[in-house]
C-alpha cells in the first residue's frame, strides 16, 4: 500500500469574509475615485465658465468706460463750445475793465490778483500799506459808474518786516456789463 506522504503543509483557504471585504474596499476606492474625478471635471467647467464671464463683464466695463470718456469728452467740448459763445455775444472790454479798476486805485495799493466771472462779477486781491487806502479805494469803487455793487470780502495784515505791514484786501465788484460792451468800430469781428 502506498500511502501518500505530504511534508508540505497544507494551504489554509482564504475565507470568503477576506475576498468579500476585499473586494468592497476596493468598490469604494473605484466609486470613490470615480467621483472625486466626475467632481474635479465639475469644478473644472465652474472656473472657466467663470473665467469667461470674467473676462466678459471686464470687456463690458471697458465698453462702458469707453463710452463714458467719449460722452464725457463731448460733454466737455460742449461745454467748452458755449463758453466760447457766450463770451462772444457778450465781448466786454477786459483791458477797460483794469485801467478803470486801476485808475482809481491809490499810489500805495497794487493789483495782487484779478478773478472775473461770466455773470460781471470781479474778485480783486489787492496790496495795500494801510487802512486808509483800503477804504479810499472801497468808496472809488462804490461810486464809480460801471459799478453797481462792491464790498470788502477779507481783509489780512501781512509783515513784511517788523517796521512796516502790508493788507491784503478781497473785493467783490458786481459790474455793470453795459459800460464795458464792445460797440460797433471797437475792432471786434
Amino acid at each position: 500500500m502506498l500511502s501518500e506522504i505530504n511534508l508540505l503543509p497544507e494551504k489554509e483557504k482564504r475565507s470568503i469574509l477576506f475576498v468579500a471585504l476585499l473586494t468592497i474596499i476596493l468598490a469604494v476606492g473605484v466609486i470613490g475615485g470615480t467621483l472625486l474625478f466626475f467632481h474635479y471635471q465639475s469644478l473644472a467647467r465652474q472656473k472657466s465658465m467663470k473665467e469667461a464671464e470674467i473676462a466678459t463683464i471686464s470687456k463690458e466695463i471697458e465698453i462702458a468706460t469707453l463710452e463714458l470718456q467719449e460722452a464725457s469728452s463731448k460733454l466737455n467740448v460742449l461745454h467748452y463750445k458755449s463758453i466760447v459763445d457766450t463770451v462772444r455775444q457778450l465781448p466786454l472790454r477786459t483791458v477797460a475793465i483794469l485801467d478803470d479798476m486801476s485808475a482809481v486805485l491809490p499810489a500805495s495799493g497794487y493789483l495782487h490778483k484779478y478773478e472775473y466771472k461770466d455773470t460781471g462779477e470781479i474778485i480783486l486781491t489787492v496790496q495795500f500799506n494801510n487802512l486808509n487806502d483800503i477804504a479810499y479805494y472801497l468808496h472809488e469803487l462804490t461810486y464809480a459808474e460801471w459799478v453797481k455793487d462792491v464790498e470788502i470780502t477779507f481783509v489780512k495784515r501781512v509783515s513784511e518786516n517788523s517796521a512796516a505791514f502790508l493788507y491784503h484786501v478781497d473785493y467783490f465788484v458786481k459790474l455793470d456789463q453795459k459800460a464795458f460792451l464792445y460797440g460797433e468800430g471797437d475792432g471786434v469781428d
